[in-house]
């Protein structure tokens, strides 16, 4: 009787565990294909990803890539469980898209040239505008730039 109880919790924490929110993988630079626009991602200091409700990840070269694929509803909202953008200063870390800043400027040198970079925290991009001037943004106005300059929607 202990034994199969014992054993009924395991199977029990394991089920839950399961259950967890699925987090982001490192890119495999050289080897994952852009979701949006088909590039291998080559410069992981721009790279994001976007993990579905089902634990699938879609890779993307650009933190653009990822605005324009879902301003685009490539995947329906409801199926979106996170995004995530890498950290400029630290590409080991991921930041959640809706939480991180964002600088752009003609200066920064992003793989889809629209010149985006993100950090985790408010501090790190006004330093950082400091070193390459332009604007600090919120993830909104990083998507409706980009379907702004894109043209995305007005085909």
């Amino acid at each position: 009787m202990r034994a199969s109880r014992l054993y009924s919790f395991m199977v029990l924490v394991l089920l839950l565990a399961g259950c967890g929110a699925h987090k982001p993988r490192p890119l495999q630079l050289g080897q994952d294909q852009c979701a949006y626009c088909s590039m291998v991602v080559s410069d992981p200091k721009f790279g994001a990803e976007l993990i579905t409700t089902k634990g699938k990840i879609y890779p993307f070269d650009a933190i653009e890539c990822l605005a324009a694929f879902v301003y685009t509803n490539k995947i329906p909202k409801d199926q979106i469980q996170s995004m995530w953008v890498v950290d400029f200063e630290d590409i080991e870390k991921f930041i959640p898209a809706e939480s991180a800043f964002y600088l752009h400027s003609p200066q920064i040198r992003s793989p889809m040239g629209m010149s985006l970079l993100a950090v985790s925290t408010e501090a790190q991009a006004l330093r950082l505008q400091k070193q390459y001037d332009g604007e600090i943004l919120q993830w909104p106005q990083v998507v409706a730039l980009v379907a702004e300059q894109w043209k995305l929607g007005q085909q």
